[in-house]
């Protein structure tokens, strides 16, 4: 985790329009959210790896019925 610190992360436009969006409307999933990039960001090996065509992916939980892919 300690070596994340020199590490630096860039989303894109669109990531940071909805997140944004989600802001506006309720702050306690934007905190969800935050929480598991954070999660993501320090173990990327986190999350169900997914199938098929989305084969290089992994998705993880937020709250109890959304997800984050």
């Amino acid at each position: 985790m300690e070596n994340n610190k020199n590490m630096s992360f860039v989303f894109s436009i669109e990531f940071k329009k909805i997140l944004e969006k989600i802001a506006k409307k309720d702050r306690a999933s934007l905190k969800k959210i935050e929480s598991q990039i954070y999660k993501i960001i320090s173990n990327p090996l986190l999350g169900k790896p997914l199938r098929n065509v989305m084969k290089s992916y992994r998705r993880v939980h937020i709250g109890k019925c959304n997800g984050l892919i």
